[in-house]
């Protein structure tokens, strides 16, 4: 993981984002806005991946 992170992270400013991701964040933040869309504090998640994997 480190090694694919140091890859990506080496040429960031060449990686142009696919508009929709901005799309799909548009529309997170506005489920998140009108309280449709659950959230996790980072603790809590990684606990439940945690209790998946065996």
């Amino acid at each position: 993981m480190e090694a694919l992170w140091a890859d990506l992270s080496r040429n960031v400013d060449s990686y142009v984002s696919p508009a929709w991701h901005g799309d799909v964040l548009e529309q997170r933040d506005k489920r998140i806005a009108e309280g449709k869309e659950p959230s996790v504090d980072w603790e809590a998640a990684k606990r439940r991946l945690r209790e998946r994997l065996p």
